[in-house]
């Protein structure tokens, strides 16, 4: 895949009129083929290592930030993402929720579709079946600040399960975690 990818990128600078034997260029070819490979060809997402815990109280992964890209343009955007769970006899460990947030944001979806699915992935897990999730994203995308609308706006998503959907006062505590940007 890297050859076809290295390739497909130098036809394109050369169709666009940049001098390939220009010392910035020579190697571009080769750097911009190794980070697209590198974006998509990711594992699937972590597994949740879970521990007993009495803890019966919300945990929260606040402010992680995570690059990924538009699958419209292609462009970059910039995530903070929030992640909260009320654990029910276990709790995670705590790095593998950035490592789910990070797998999930990285990809190539759209923003709605990416908070729907690790809200839905930690929802689910077997071990860990929490009370309640709740994931709030905050995606600055490139492709309407740099060009299009050229605005500097953020989008906020969200998606609430459990008690996060069922009871005000938990959606409540945690959508106050997530700062205003």
């Amino acid at each position: 895949m890297h050859i076809h990818t290295r390739k497909w990128i130098k036809e394109l600078l050369k169709t666009l009129g940049f001098d390939l034997e220009n010392p910035h260029f020579t190697e571009t070819p080769d750097r911009v083929a190794e980070m697209l490979i590198s974006e998509i060809d990711v594992p699937g997402p972590p597994k949740l290592k879970t521990f007993p815990s009495e803890n019966d109280q919300m945990v929260v992964l606040c402010n992680h930030e995570v690059w990924g890209r538009c699958p419209h343009h292609l462009e970059r955007i910039h995530y903070r993402v929030w992640v909260g769970y009320i654990p029910n006899g276990q709790v995670v460990g705590v790095s593998k929720l950035a490592r789910a947030a990070t797998y999930f944001f990285s990809r190539w979806k759209i923003q709605e579709d990416n908070t729907e699915e690790l809200a839905n992935y930690i929802y689910k897990h077997e071990q860990l079946r929490p009370l309640g999730v709740g994931v709030c994203a905050i995606g600055k995308h490139m492709c309407m600040s740099a060009r299009g609308a050229k605005s500097t706006g953020v989008v906020v998503t969200t998606a609430l399960r459990g008690v996060f959907l069922a009871n005000p006062s938990t959606k409540e505590e945690f959508l106050r975690w997530v700062k205003k940007p």
